[in-house]
């Protein structure tokens, strides 16, 4: 095995507490690619690829516990060296109604689906960095007894190069801030 000049610096044990679940999703429908700062392995700062000017239209969409999930999964290929991350975000609307399901229409038919979702300990991690998400599955349950669930099942997937990037910049709080000069 060759030597690629890559230093491990380790993991030490983490004693505090570690929340599961994704507590909100903010989404953007966005055409153009995006570039982001990146110091130290978490983004700085988020910008629209072709104008140059912070990503704005997200959309908030919050849970309660137990209703939002993100898995993100390394797929390798060792005999060709390609590899590639696929992260799915699983979420339950509760109550089925009109105005959720023409929402879920709205998701369906976008292509270029960017995602922030904050998770339980109040990070936000960017997903459709790379390459944009797209709602993969949607479920619509309307049970068989008051018991049963009622509700809509929605799975957004996104492939790309590398596990989802831990952002500081939250782009809906700036509204059209111009990106800082490059140095």
């Amino acid at each position: 095995m060759g030597y690629c000049g890559q230093y491990l610096n380790g993991i030490s044990s983490d004693c505090s507490g570690s929340v599961g679940g994704i507590t909100e999703l903010w989404i953007s429908s966005h055409h153009n690619p995006l570039i982001y700062t990146i110091e130290e392995g978490v983004i700085k700062y988020i910008y629209d690829g072709t104008t140059e000017q912070q990503v704005g239209n997200f959309q908030q969409y919050q849970f309660k516990k137990g209703q939002c999930s993100m898995t993100s999964t390394l797929n390798k290929d060792n005999t060709s060296g390609l590899h590639y991350v696929s992260t799915d975000i699983k979420v339950t609307f509760k109550k089925v109604d009109s105005a959720k399901r023409i929402e879920i229409e709205k998701l369906i038919n976008a292509t270029d689906l960017v995602i922030i979702a904050k998770d339980g300990n109040g990070k936000y991690w960017l997903v459709g960095n790379d390459y944009p998400c797209t709602v993969n599955s949607v479920n619509g349950n309307f049970g068989a007894t008051k018991k049963d669930a009622n509700n809509f099942s929605v799975t957004f997937n996104c492939c790309t190069k590398e596990f989802p990037l831990e952002t500081l910049d939250l782009p809906w709080t700036h509204g059209g801030r111009p990106r800082p000069p490059r140095g």
